[in-house]
This record gives structure tokens, C-alpha cells and sequence, in this order.
């Protein structure tokens, strides 16, 4: 008899490479249980996020006359220009809030920073350290490819069974 490991034994394989701390790593399944559940909770008790700018603002004040290789990432909403004028308020905080807060958590799944908010848009950088085996940049490029599918299969589900909204796309760069 042959043993076959079932996907839910089996990790996916970039978030096994792409982790530099072993113990930390996330699946993409339990990536997107914890943001339905967040979001979920969000929207039953009010948003009780943490402040996930503090690492970044220690990081660079230490590094501030530094030289350092690092690869930055930003993240928004298609559209919201368009949804700021034909959604009532309420429902455009909860979009909002929900996208950039999980966006932020992505970015620190992939050992990056968030360096600000502006609007919709989530500003993340990623640094390079000399004893890095792999390059800041294929972080960032994985936090992308996370994102997605955390919009896709963790955000939009919710927003559309429990407040009625329909999908939102993002955009990254």
C-alpha cells in the first residue's frame, strides 16, 4: 500500500520556502480561516485590530542612517474612488478597515513592514539582511500572491454573505 499525502498534510510549498522562521509559518488554509474569522468578529464586536505600524517605525528609527536593500509594496482597492460615492458609509469603513488590516497581517506573515495607510492603499516594505537566504524580494512577491487569495477566498465571501457587497479586486505594485 502506497501512502499519498492528502493537500491538507501537505503545505504549500511557498509557504514553506519562503518562511525564514520555520515555527511561524502559516498555510494558505489557516491564512484564510484566521481572516474570516478576524473579519467575522470585526463585524459582530466591532474592529479590535492591533497597531501593526510600531515594528516598522522601531526598524527604521534604528536604521535610520542606513543603507539598506529592501523591496516595498503597495496595495489597494479597484475602484474605491467609485464605492466612496455609491456606498453608504458604514459599509465603505467596513471594507476598508477589514482590506487594509488583513493586507497588514499578510505583510507580516512575510516578515515585512507595514509602513503606512493612505486611503485604501496598505504602503509594505520587505529588507534584505546579509544572512538572508533568499532575497527580499521573492517575500514580497509571495505576500502578493497571498493577498490575492486573501481577498479572493478570506475577504470577499464575507463582505458578500454578511453585508451584502459585492466582490472587490485590488491592485499591486
Amino acid at each position: 500500500m502506497s501512502f499519498k499525502p492528502d493537500k491538507e498534510q501537505t503545505p504549500n510549498i511557498i509557504d514553506m520556502l519562503l518562511s525564514k522562521n520555520p515555527d511561524n509559518t502559516i498555510d494558505s488554509d489557516t491564512l484564510i480561516k484566521n481572516v474570516q474569522n478576524r473579519i467575522n468578529n470585526a463585524l459582530e464586536n466591532g474592529y479590535q485590530y492591533t497597531r501593526v505600524i510600531d515594528s516598522s517605525e522601531k526598524f527604521l528609527r534604528k536604521n535610520v542612517f542606513g543603507q539598506i536593500n529592501m523591496a516595498v509594496l503597495y496595495v489597494d482597492i479597484v475602484g474605491s474612488t467609485k464605492m466612496s460615492i455609491t456606498l453608504p458609509p458604514d459599509k465603505l469603513s467596513i471594507i476598508i478597515s477589514s482590506f487594509s488590516q488583513e493586507m497588514s497581517y499578510v505583510i507580516e506573515q512575510f516578515h515585512g513592514y507595514v509602513l503606512k495607510f493612505v486611503g485604501d492603499a496598505v504602503i509594505g516594505y520587505f529588507v534584505e539582511t546579509e544572512t538572508d537566504q533568499i532575497p527580499a524580494v521573492y517575500n514580497t512577491v509571495a505576500c502578493a500572491e497571498s493577498m490575492i487569495k486573501v481577498v479572493k477566498q478570506g475577504i470577499n465571501p464575507i463582505l458578500i454573505e454578511k453585508v451584502g457587497l459585492s466582490k472587490i479586486g485590488i491592485k499591486i505594485g
